[in-house]
């Protein structure tokens, strides 16, 4: 029986804990008979055969050091490879033949969200995974703590306590910045071991007059000092009330989070992002050309998991902001920006001429659906600018039974624009059995609800 072999490799940023971690990894593989290679550049080594075993020789002396043995770096994702263009291209099939090749059994993956994202799509395509949290930000679910992150406690501690003697001497206010991207763990519990006066982080929207404030109120019992620690992704409580509302970046775009009912029907490799339902025209998503059925991935960089992470991010920034987001559309990469704007008191709409009346068309899903007529919007109150076919009765028990009501109104189909009953009916014939069906459905306003909602619904084709 031949003898098993797993790669172990780190991705991301360096931070203290890696070489004891591959340390630890290497003598426990080779006590159970295991072969070691060190994979150099996270998973671009797998991409560019930059691979080395590795010993008990090879791992001595690495204990102490900081760093990685195996280096590491931000870039090479193989599910967004740049492409030299300006675009990316999917490599994950390199990947998973390069692993073949080097008769790898399984990875150690050691990383932070990106790397152990990238990991969770390998397992997802079969590849055995052991992943281990690496990042000093404390950032990732599932795990307590991170390697890496009580070492970056300590050190912003003994910043804090270092600064104490200055502030005091020279009775000043002194600010410590601290990493830990958009969570504030480190400026947390840095800030309470080494005494801050203020914490500031990206959890709780702070305002610069409550921070004066306190600082005053501090100078009044007699303090000469203070000291603020700040966490990098701290955002401020938007500034300015205008007629009794907070004023909020808005891009103009209802939002969704992405299930496996929609992984599946926009066939995503994840069910990670927002998706986009709805866009109003005119609005800095539409000006931006992101579309409906779009799905945001990225923010200025910042991953986005869910449409909670997007609303915290856009809505936190000022009016006028320059944003560069990054959807998938059609199973591509695209990169847009947008600029932030306020959320206006109430939207323009534009008039559309209705179509012709038709009879009743039903269908396999269990509804009937007809064409938009001038009756049927004032039966349904449809607004003039609802394009698609009307559902008119729905059976209980069928598919359409669980998402359509009486008076909803299709207008797409599996990413088909839907404006008579001829071309749904097309767009029904098309649906395989057993496929998840996406369906973009706009529902009229009724009883207590007196706006429409819009968005993306789904179904099993039977």
């Amino acid at each position: 029986m031949s003898r098993k072999r797993i790669g172990i490799l780190t991705g991301g940023g360096d931070c203290p804990g890696l070489n004891a971690v591959i340390r630890a990894a290497v003598r426990t593989a080779r006590e159970n008979n295991f072969d070691v290679l060190g994979i150099q550049l996270g998973f671009e080594g797998l991409l560019t055969n930059a691979v080395v075993p590795l010993t008990t020789e090879s791992i001595r002396g690495i204990l102490p050091k900081g760093g990685t043995l195996l280096r590491t770096t931000n870039r090479g994702n193989p599910f967004e490879y740049p492409d030299g263009a300006g675009g990316c291209v999917d490599r994950s099939a390199e990947v998973i033949r390069a692993l073949a090749e080097l008769r790898i059994d399984g990875l150690i993956a050691i990383g932070g969200d990106g790397t152990l994202r990238i990991a969770q799509n390998l397992c997802d395509m079969g590849i055995p995974i052991v992943a281990v949290p690496k990042t000093i930000d404390n950032d990732l679910a599932a795990t307590d703590y991170t390697f890496g992150f009580h070492t970056a406690v300590a050190v912003a501690t003994e910043a804090v306590d270092r600064l104490h003697s200055t502030a005091e001497s020279h009775n000043r206010v002194m600010i410590l910045e601290v990493m830990g991207r958009n969570c504030g763990w480190i400026a947390l519990f840095s800030g309470i071991a080494g005494g801050a006066d203020i914490i500031l982080i990206p959890e709780i929207p702070y305002s610069p007059d409550h921070v004066a404030r306190s600082i005053r109120e501090r100078q009044r019992e007699g303090s000469r000092f203070d000291i603020i620690v700040v966490a990098e992704g701290a955002k401020r409580l938007l500034p300015m009330l205008k007629s009794g509302k907070v004023v909020r970046g808005y891009l103009g775009m209802g939002i969704r989070d992405v299930d496996d009912q929609a992984k599946e029907a926009f066939s995503l490799p994840n069910a990670q992002g927002a998706l986009v339902q709805t866009v109003e025209p005119g609005k800095p998503a539409d000006q931006a050309g992101i579309k409906p059925g779009d799905v945001v991935v990225e923010v200025d960089g910042h991953a986005i998991r869910n449409n909670r992470e997007l609303i915290d991010y856009i809505s936190y920034l000022p009016v006028g902001t320059s944003v560069k987001i990054a959807v998938i559309r059609d199973g591509q990469r695209r990169n847009l920006t947008a600029k932030t704007a306020e959320r206006p008191l109430e939207g323009d709409q534009e008039e559309s001429t209705p179509p012709a009346e038709s009879e009743p068309t039903r269908n396999k899903l269990g509804m009937a659906v007809q064409n938009l007529t001038p009756a049927l919007r004032s039966t349904y109150s449809i607004d003039d600018n609802v394009k698609g076919v009307v559902v008119t009765s729905v059976k209980d028990v069928s598919p359409a039974g669980d998402i359509l009501s009486e008076g909803d109104v299709i207008s797409e189909v599996q990413g088909q624009a839907i404006a008579n009953v001829d071309q749904f009916r097309a767009a029904i014939d098309k649906l395989r059995s057993g496929q998840t069906a996406r369906i973009y459905v706009v529902s009229p306003g009724r009883g207590r609800q007196s706006q429409a909602i819009s968005g993306y619904r789904f179904l099993k084709v039977p």
